[in-house]
Order: structure tokens, then sequence, then C-alpha cells
């Protein structure tokens, strides 16, 4: 059995390898990340490499255990009230089969499951700790194999983020809100965005502000971006990210979860009924607005797990450090 390295969770940081991909790692500067090594025969040989230190954790290297918990981000088991809940009160069956299906398809990121995995002699769990930004390689020897993977070790970076909740006039004269959520969830919406950018990009979001913004005209029910773009909002309180929430938005028709605009670096977003779809849809826009440059190859149905590919939060939200690397550069 040959050695290989494999993710410790899903969407933490490490690459799985593929034709298009090599397997890598994120690992922030003064911070940590873990990954597994399979195929072991024998001790442990590590090429060292200015970039970053790799120990093996076990039970009994207590020093490693106590750097992992601090440095490396568990991730608890999501409840199923938050889970399922929408920006109303949803019925409690359909509530309970959502926090279910979550639970099953997006378990928590706990350091004791992982060393309960690293168990046998052939199965090891590493510590990797970065120390220059850079991009280095992490490789190992385990008797006559060896086994090399790409170690991105990133700065963190911190992006202010703003939700606005569109009003417009409705027939009796008086402002409307276009869409079902309000403000108050955009708390859990940074939470879960920084679950999905943070192990991978070292990206932290941060509020800027969550409020109405009211339209001094009627809208249409359907709203079409040749509609939005005259608006040309301007009011946005200096926020690297500005998120809106329109209602229903159909785009330019072929957009009808939700769009980066080039043109004004807006996210537009529809509105989905539940924390989970909504937020899957605005992890996505926002990687679009980071790496404006680039198509990452959107759409592919071959990468149903990618962020940038395809929109499926259940089976996952991966970001390949090629990809991050637009997001975040070294």
């Amino acid at each position: 059995m040959s050695l290989a390295f494999s993710e410790v969770w899903r969407d933490a940081g490490v690459d799985g390898g593929s034709k298009t991909h090599p397997t890598a790692m994120m690992v922030p500067v003064k911070g940590a990340n873990l990954v597994m090594l399979t195929g072991a025969s024998a001790q442990l040989q590590f090429k060292p490499d200015p970039h970053f230190t790799v120990t093996e954790i076990t039970r009994g290297n207590k020093g490693a255990m106590q750097t992992a918990k601090r440095e490396v981000p568990e991730l608890a088991m999501r409840s199923k009230s938050e889970d399922a809940a929408g920006p109303f009160v949803l019925m409690p069956l359909f509530g309970e089969m959502m926090g279910e299906l979550f639970a099953r398809e997006m378990p928590g990121r706990k350091l004791d499951d992982a060393l309960a995995r690293a168990t046998s002699t052939s199965t090891r769990l590493l510590l990797v700790e970065g120390k220059r930004r850079g991009l280095g390689r992490l490789t190992v020897k385990s008797g006559g194999s060896e086994a090399t993977m790409q170690v991105w070790v990133r700065d963190s970076r911190s992006i202010q983020t703003s939700f606005h909740f569109v009003q417009d006039i409705g027939p009796d004269g008086k402002a409307r809100p276009r869409s079902i959520w309000q403000a108050a969830a955009a708390s859990q919406w940074i939470a879960r965005l920084n679950d999905i950018y943070t192990p991978q990009t070292n990206i932290n979001f941060n509020l800027h502000a969550a409020a109405p913004l009211p339209i001094p005209q009627t809208l249409p029910d359907r709203l079409a971006l040749d509609q939005w773009l005259p608006l040309a909002i301007k009011a946005r309180g200096g926020a690297a990210v500005n998120v809106f929430l329109v209602g229903n938005w159909i785009g330019d028709g072929n957009d009808p979860l939700g769009s980066f605009i080039k043109a004004t670096k807006d996210i537009v977003v529809d509105d989905h009924k539940t924390h989970d779809d909504i937020i899957t849809t605005i992890a996505h826009e926002i990687g679009h607005l980071l790496g404006a440059s680039v198509s990452f190859g959107h759409p592919d149905p071959a990468e149903k797990g990618f962020l940038m590919t395809t929109l499926n939060w259940r089976r996952g939200a991966h970001i390949p450090q090629a990809y991050a690397q637009h997001f975040n550069p070294i």
C-alpha cells in the first residue's frame, strides 16, 4: 500500500488530488491544519520546509494535541432547529426531516473523531503549522514509500460584508420588503461563510451592516438584470462585499439563483427558503466576486462538490487551492 494524503474533514482545506487539482492543503500563517496519511508502514520521516513544521499527533503527544485544539477550528454538529430554520416557522415534521438530512451530510469536526480514525500503524494524523507565507511541499517517507503534497501557507484576510434588504413602494404607497428574509439572518450567514471560507482560504468575513434599503419606486415582481442596473445604488457604506436581497430575481434569464454583477461588483440573490440554500448561493457568488478574472469552469457537472462549479451544499462546498489562490493570494 503506497503512502497517500487525504482530508480529515470535508471542505476543511485539503485537496484530495485529481487531474486538474494536485494534492494540496491550506495552512494559515501562525496557525495550523490537519491532514491524514494512509499507507504508512514504519516510522515517518519528514523533509524540512521553511514554510511550515509538521508533527504526528497521537494521544501521547500532548503538545501537538494542545496545539491542534487551539489552532484548528472544531465545528460542532449544527442543531436541527438551526439547520431547518428559514425566515419563517416551518412545520415541525419538515424541520425535523431537514435537520436529520443535514446531520447526515455535514457532520461536525472534532479532533477526537480524527484521532479515532488514526489508530492503526498505517493511518497517521499530521499537524501542519504555518510559519512563513508561500508555497511549500510536504514530503514524508515511511519504509520504502514517499508522498508529497503542496502546502499553501496563507496570511489571514478580513473582508467587510454588508447585506442590503431591498424595499420598494407597494400599492398602498408605503415601503414593502422585497425579500422574505430580514436583517437578523445576516449574523448566521456570516458564520456559515466563515465555516466555508476560513478553513480553505484563511478568509474571514465580518458583518459591516445589515439593514433595509428603500428604493423610492415600484419594482417589477420578477426583477431582471437590465431593470436593476439603472438603479445605480451607491450607498454601500464602505463594505468590500455587498449582497442585495431583492426577492424574485431572474437576472439575465440564466441566473435564477443569484448573480455577481461585474459592472457594479454587487451580488444579487434570489429568495431561498432555507439558510443552507441561500448561503450556498451567497458563498458561490462571493467566489465570483473575489476571483472575477476567472470562470472556474462553471458550470461543471463532474465537480458537484466544488463551490465554484455547482450549487449543491449537500455534496459540499469545496474550494481547491488553485481557486483559493484567486481569493487570497500568497
